[in-house]
């Protein structure tokens, strides 16, 4: 409401255009032209009398100092700049365990994840648009298929957030069939970085 009040004619330049006034708000709006009062418990505007001001509101987005320094002008909507990050997989590494499974289908079932793993990413994106790292998180895979542990042993991007996230996408992968012969352990790094 305070944008229509601004300009040539409207309510704010007829309060201020004998100068600074030391009366009471009442005696202030009464001067003004095109001020809403409030009504009790209709829940709505009454007009003052008068014109000049169009009571238009406009989003503050738009606008920018007018020719003059005089006025605001609305340009037009402002657009929030989206920051999206772009995430590479290193290689796989088996650091341990007694069973024996195909490196190939631990690779196929985390970069199945990417979608996950890259929302783990662009969500800290939103609050530090500046992050980006290495995340190396260590698993183990049961004969069963399902991981019992997953934890970050290496996360260069400074975000304990980015690393414990990774870390529960990683928890929740399942393979439909483990390894043989026992569990297997295997350390993954990802690369974070946002895109131009």
């Amino acid at each position: 409401m305070l944008m229509g009040a601004i300009g040539e004619g409207g309510a704010l330049a007829d309060v201020l255009a004998g100068g600074a006034d030391t009366t009471g708000a009442a005696d202030v709006l009464a001067q003004a032209a095109g001020v809403g009062v409030a009504q009790t418990g209709g829940g709505t505007l009454r007009q003052r009398g008068g014109g000049g001001g169009s009571g238009q509101g406009g989003g503050l987005g738009g606008l920018q100092k007018g020719e003059g320094g005089t006025s605001a002008v609305n340009t037009g909507q402002v657009i929030e700049r989206v920051i999206r990050g772009k995430l590479d997989f290193g290689n796989v590494e088996d650091t341990g365990g007694s069973g024996d499974f195909d490196q190939s289908e631990v690779t196929k079932v985390i970069k199945g994840a990417q979608s996950a793993l890259k929302r783990c990413y662009d969500t800290e994106l939103k609050t530090n648009p500046a992050v980006k790292g290495k995340v190396v998180i260590e698993f183990t895979i049961e004969p069963t298929g399902t991981v019992s542990k997953s934890r970050a042993v290496e996360n260069s991007s400074g975000s304990s957030s980015l690393g414990s996230c990774v870390e529960a996408a990683i928890k929740r992968l399942r393979w439909r069939k483990g390894p043989e012969g026992g569990s297997v352990t295997y350390q993954y790094p990802f690369v974070f970085a946002p895109q131009n």
